[in-house]
């Protein structure tokens, strides 16, 4: 018996933890910036409190998995605009020295309501990769407001 628990627990301390082991992360906007001032926080989500334009809200992502790039994100929003599309954008950086070198996927809609937006995976990764999600909000119409209510990411397959 004891020889089967010890070799049990040898055989468990030689199995490695996958290389690609995905790590997903949905995120409340409260850590969004704009350097607009008409950008609100309300109850965990943001939104354009301003009527006459649009703006853009970058947000944090946290790439604690190096080496990993990102394979999937997504924005959930609500668009009260029937003029305006609203669009968000997974971005990915590299800072070498003075250069920034970055791809991106964007994905618009121009549906009224409660929606998902797919933005997808977004190339590079690494120790200098630096990520974020932008989301542009048109303005307020007829009263109602553009929300953003919450973005995701995945990292890794």
């Amino acid at each position: 018996m004891k020889n089967t628990i010890l070799l049990l627990a040898s055989c468990l301390l030689v199995i490695p933890a996958s290389a690609s082991a995905a790590d997903s992360k949905t995120y409340s906007p409260v850590g969004c910036h704009s350097n607009q001032d008409t950008l609100t926080n309300s109850f965990s989500r943001v939104y354009n409190s301003s009527s006459t334009s649009s703006i853009s809200a970058t947000c944090p992502v946290i790439n604690d998995s190096m080496g990993q790039p990102i394979t999937d994100s997504w924005a959930r929003v609500y668009d009260s605009s029937a003029s305006e599309d609203i669009c968000c954008t997974i971005r990915s950086y590299s800072q070498s020295g003075p250069s920034v070198v970055g791809s991106w996927n964007t994905t618009c809609s121009s549906n009224e309501g409660e929606q998902v937006l797919n933005t997808g995976a977004v190339g590079g990764s690494g120790e200098n990769r630096m990520y974020s999600m932008q989301c542009s909000l048109p303005p307020r119409e007829d009263g109602d407001r553009t929300y953003l209510f919450a973005y995701h990411v995945q990292e890794g397959n």
